[in-house]
């Protein structure tokens, strides 16, 4: 007998193995522990001689599961070949164990699986379609299974669908298991709370709780609350002037300062037309003498038919307030819409903001700006979002320590930050 070192499974995901079907399907909380069940499948299903296969959206996301079944199977020493470029483990039973990324589908055409686990389903673009005609036929040959395993991703993508799939009556071969964060007896209860209290409430719901979340019409800033945000914010002579800038037709910047563990943003700036210029002298005239330290729009790195020279809006800022390019925060690309929502909420309900009444355009944003169906922005009105991308700009680039160091679930973030030089 031939002992392999197996990972320890909690209650829940016994329950899960135990009652699973031909297709069974995992919809999980983050951190259940779907990617530890994962292997403990894998390995439980090489006791025969079986092809088998475990997928994920991209390469990089299967080597974790590679690295932990290659050590386990190594260290029982049943490994006959394997082939790190082809991800492929052959024992000595005659099992095969391939692991393929799905983001080329017809990479796997042309196999016969007796089981397959699918991972992160929610994330495959246009999963239904490689489901059903790439990844479903290989089964055909031995009849075999498969597991889809996700936290899901909004009601808008295939793997709400799969569930759907797998809750229908008539579906006799497929087993459904949702599974919150709090099924996994090993995350402790108080920092699945401070999750609830640090995120969005929409993305606890997905993260956490494995609901499925329609995000059309939610607001991007949730945690805005007029009362406590909103008052007459005072200039500190002897603190540093942020400028934070958001580039369209229109140009809008917002004037902010930080100290004393406290965000204010004193005043906000909107033209009617490009006018840059204007913009300029009115700081410098509301707020004269001063190292400006500037950040905003990535698209401003970009020449402009607006500008003297078709330079960038960036080197008539720096050149405008005298500045050298190292008082400047200039990000390559702008942070995505999802990242600045957590962000943006995080620093609204766990730190001290204050933003002055007079800042009508931000204050407005705040309360009206809403996502559309993917969780993003939704800037189909044009008279909103400008004040907000100002303010999302200045906390990603300037507060991002604030923020990352200290949101409990990091993954959730797509770093990272760049900034240009000159």
């Amino acid at each position: 007998m031939i002992k392999v070192e197996l990972p320890i499974l909690h209650s829940e995901q016994l329950h899960c193995k135990k009652n699973s079907k031909r297709f069974t399907v995992l919809n999980c909380g983050r951190r259940f522990g779907k990617t530890t069940l994962a292997i403990d499948l894998l390995i439980n299903a090489s006791k025969q001689p079986r092809y088998i296969a475990y997928c994920t959206p991209t390469y990089k996301m299967l080597s974790k599961t590679w690295r932990s079944v290659k050590a386990r199977l190594r260290k029982a020493n049943i490994i006959l070949e394997k082939s790190e470029a082809l991800k492929q483990i052959i024992l000595i039973n005659g099992t095969i164990i391939d692991f393929w990324s799905l983001d080329n589908e017809d990479s796997i055409r042309g196999n016969a699986y007796h089981f397959i686990i699918i991972d992160e389903v929610a994330i495959i673009k246009n999963f239904l379609n490689i489901w059903n005609n790439s990844v479903r036929p290989l089964l055909a040959d031995y009849q075999g299974g498969a597991w889809f395993l996700s936290t899901p991703k909004g009601y808008y993508n295939d793997f709400y669908e799969i569930c759907k799939i797998a809750q229908t009556e008539e579906n006799e071969g497929w087993a459904y298991f949702k599974m919150p964060t709090s099924s996994n007896p090993k995350i402790h209860p108080a920092e699945i709370e401070i999750a609830r209290k640090q995120l969005p409430a929409s993305v606890f719901k997905q993260e956490y709780l494995a609901e499925f979340v329609n995000y059309e019409g939610n607001l991007f800033a949730e945690a805005f609350d007029k009362d406590k945000h909103v008052c007459e914010v005072k200039y500190n002579l002897k603190e540093n002037i942020y400028l934070s800038f958001d580039f369209n037709i229109t140009n809008t910047a917002i004037v902010f300062q930080s100290y004393g563990g406290c965000i204010y943003a004193l005043k906000e700036y909107h033209t009617k037309g490009w006018d840059l210029e204007s913009v300029c002298d009115k700081i410098i005239a509301d707020y004269p003498n001063q190292i400006y330290q500037v950040t905003g729009d990535a698209s401003g790195n970009a020449g402009s038919a607006y500008t003297a020279g078709n330079v960038s809006a960036y080197h008539l800022i720096v050149k405008y307030f005298s500045l050298l390019w190292r008082n400047t925060a200039i990000p390559k690309a702008n942070p995505s819409h999802l990242n600045s929502r957590l962000q943006t909420n995080y620093m609204l309900s766990q730190t001290d903001v204050k933003i002055d009444s007079n800042c009508a355009l931000l204050i407005k944003d705040l309360e009206m700006v809403v996502t559309n169906k993917a969780g993003k922005i939704d800037k189909t009105d044009p008279t909103l979002t400008h004040a907000l991308d100002c303010f999302r700009y200045y906390l990603w680039n300037y507060h991002y320590k604030d923020f990352i160091n200290n949101i409990i679930d990091k993954r959730l973030v797509k770093k990272d930050i760049e900034f240009d030089g000159y």
